[in-house]
């Protein structure tokens, strides 16, 4: 049975473990194909990107352990690229870019710096309500519009093969502390963003990697998001965005069945010869 995520992390970003061992536990859960994909360099620092100078240790280590694998599991090498309002890809990073087998696109950050410091939607609710605080003067309407914006921007731009946890903003939005999903203006916002990615062609993962680490109680995006891509016909991957080898392959089979609930008939996944579809019911 066909089993794959091309979202996962390792030591040389925030993950917890070596690239070798994420993919030995992806051999060990019966995945068939498995992607590496740690955060790229970003222009400044952080302690969960890569840095700019581990670049190409990372490209021989994954193509060395790709082989090593081959006939095991087949193996792909990515990045996670951040686009960061304001900021250029690093020129090396660029470079790269075309020796990959497929990239993801992200949005982590929003809004201009405090301090000496860029403020990300992906860490405390403290310092996302101080980042809606200090860049968007604490209207939190504003702020998620723009990085909504922002995503749009980044298909757009950076023109990735796999949008990453597109609705990342509600990662602290316990309580609806920020925004209620059913507000019109909050749905109007990701519709249109889901226009762009529609035009931009780039698959949407459903992201379970939230739910694994417990930042929320369902995956990314949410499923009334996931009823409007199918009707934008947006096509999908199933991500674990592991970071650690227990869930490399977690939540797959649950995804690929809310899928199949909502609709969906076809998921993407990568192959050696580029996107192949797969019928949801043959992982389910």
């Amino acid at each position: 049975m066909l089993k794959f995520n091309y979202h996962n992390h390792t030591r040389y970003c925030d993950g917890s473990a070596t690239m070798e061992a994420m993919i030995q536990s992806a051999i060990h859960k019966g995945m068939t194909h498995f992607g590496i994909s740690s955060h790229g360099p970003i222009p400044f620092k952080t302690d969960w990107t890569m840095p700019i100078e581990r670049l190409q240790d990372y490209f021989e280590e994954a193509r060395r352990l790709k082989t090593k694998y081959l006939d095991q599991i087949h193996v792909f090498i990515g990045l996670e690229i951040d686009y960061i309002p304001g900021y250029e890809l690093d020129d090396k990073l660029k470079r790269a870019l075309p020796s990959l087998d497929y990239i993801i696109g992200s949005v982590h950050f929003s809004g201009k710096r405090i301090g000496d410091l860029m403020w990300t939607v992906d860490y405390t609710k403290e310092e996302l309500l101080e980042g809606i605080r200090v860049s968007y003067e604490g209207d939190s309407q504003k702020a998620i519009k723009a990085y909504f914006q922002h995503v749009s921007e980044m298909v757009e731009t950076i023109r990735p093969k796999i949008v990453g946890h597109l609705d990342l903003i509600k990662k602290s939005n316990e309580a609806m502390i920020l925004f209620d999903e059913g507000d019109q203006w909050y749905r109007e916002a990701v519709c249109e963003c889901l226009d762009r990615i529609e035009k931009a062609g780039s698959i949407v993962e459903i992201n379970t990697g939230g739910k694994s680490r417990g930042y929320s109680n369902e995956y990314y995006p949410s499923v009334w998001i996931i009823h409007e891509m199918l009707k934008r016909n947006i096509p999908v991957t199933i991500s674990a965005d592991a970071h650690a080898t227990e869930t490399v392959d977690y939540d797959f089979h649950k995804a690929a069945q809310l899928l199949e609930r909502i609709g969906y008939r076809q998921i993407h996944y990568l192959t050696n010869t580029g996107w192949e579809t797969v019928d949801v019911r043959r992982l389910t």
